[in-house]
């Protein structure tokens, strides 16, 4: 493989790799975030923001409970506390 880039070849590949996942993610019909270390989202993509109801931009930086204040002290906010604290 030729390399037109800086990176080295490994890091390039992980990075198209990283690219393909986005532009899967964001297209799947599903919905699909990620959200940090601090529960904030840093990546929604478009069938997420339809059931959220919420645009991206709203959400971007936000905490999941703060954008979604309804499940805190649910069994899904008490699931996903337990998952982030593994």
């Amino acid at each position: 493989m030729v390399s037109n880039s800086n990176l080295p070849l490994n890091e390039e590949n992980q990075l198209i790799n990283h690219v393909d996942l986005h532009n899967v993610f964001n297209n799947m019909a599903e919905g699909c975030y990620y959200l940090n270390s601090k529960m904030e989202f840093v990546f929604i993509n478009k069938a997420a923001e339809a059931m959220i109801e919420k645009p991206k931009k709203e959400l971007i930086g936000v905490c999941l409970w703060d954008a979604l204040p309804n499940y805190v002290d649910t069994d899904v906010y008490h699931y996903y506390n337990t998952a982030i604290r593994l």
